[in-house]
């Protein structure tokens, strides 16, 4: 079974970035990942 590709969009007052924790451990478990930017 193939795994789903998980799309993080960040809130208001925070980037990409914050969701470094958590994309790691979904790459370690062989999920596609991609963490976006909100753009105005």
């Amino acid at each position: 079974m193939t795994r789903p590709t998980i799309v993080l969009v960040h809130g208001a007052f925070a980037d990409a970035s914050s969701y470094a924790p958590v994309t790691f451990r979904l790459l370690k478990r062989g999920f596609k990942l991609r963490a976006v930017e909100a753009t105005k």
